[in-house]
């Protein structure tokens, strides 16, 4: 099934931001080095030309980041034999660290919000862009709880910090509140994601799940734009966001 997903960040918003072309001078081929374990690693950002509105004189820059890392190969050697000849040969691991390049695509709303293409990417995102801005960029989390409540075909739960002998475990079906078995247990627990429908794309039900640590994720895909996408977090995500405290 074709699916878009993304995660949740806020930078600390100043009014400049407001106007994306103080954005767009901030970030545009920005790049950073750094050092790590005597290796110089480079991280570079690239702004895509394209601008997209979503009303209300909110606006999206979107673009993509490289950013070098280091990863650590491995090899399995032979140790200098033994005098013993009836002794097994001995072997050990030897590992060395290497640069390798890993890609992130990003959405900046004019409003505070930062998107990634996925959670696996939000720190170096997060961190590159802030440098950039000269701003704080913090992850956020999402109320499940309430989300739930709002969207209430819920189609999957993940339930956690259970009391009694089931404590965890994610749930799948339909409609799961009002099921006879488990629907009061359902409403009750705490949870750390839930599936929902929304008839925000206009093409009626349309199924998403959000996950405590903002992540998002809908069953549907834009392969030129992901504007419905953005714009679907910005209206009806963003007012379940738990945001964090700025210095």
């Amino acid at each position: 099934m074709p699916m878009t997903s993304g995660c949740i960040s806020l930078y600390n918003f100043r009014s400049e931001f407001r106007d994306l072309n103080n954005l767009r001078t901030r970030l545009n081929n920005y790049h950073s080095s750094r050092v790590e374990n005597r290796r110089r690693l480079t991280s570079a950002l690239r702004l895509n030309k394209s601008i997209g509105r979503l009303g209300n004189g909110v606006e999206i820059l979107s673009g993509i980041i490289y950013d070098e890392y280091l990863k650590t190969t491995g090899r399995v050697v032979r140790e200098e034999d033994s005098d013993d000849e009836d002794s097994d040969p001995e072997f050990c691991v030897i590992t060395e660290p290497y640069v390798d390049v890993r890609i992130g695509n990003f959405w900046i709303l004019n409003n505070g919000l930062l998107i990634s293409n996925k959670l696996a990417n939000r720190h170096f995102i997060s961190d590159l862009i802030g440098k950039a801005l000269d701003v704080e960029i913090k992850p956020c989390e999402i109320n499940i709880r309430r989300v739930a409540e709002d969207y209430p075909e819920n189609w999957v739960g993940g339930i956690i910090d259970r009391e009694g002998n089931w404590q965890s475990g994610t749930l799948y079906g339909r409609d799961l509140r009002n099921d006879n078995l488990i629907g009061s247990e359902f409403i009750t627990c705490t949870k750390n994601q839930v599936g929902g429908f929304t008839e925000y794309f206009g093409a009626g039900p349309t199924k998403f799940k959000v996950s405590r640590d903002s992540s998002v994720l809908v069953y549907l895909s834009w392969r030129t734009t992901r504007d419905p996408f953005i714009g679907f977090i910005n209206q009806e995500i963003s007012p379940y966001l738990v945001r964090p405290e700025f210095n």
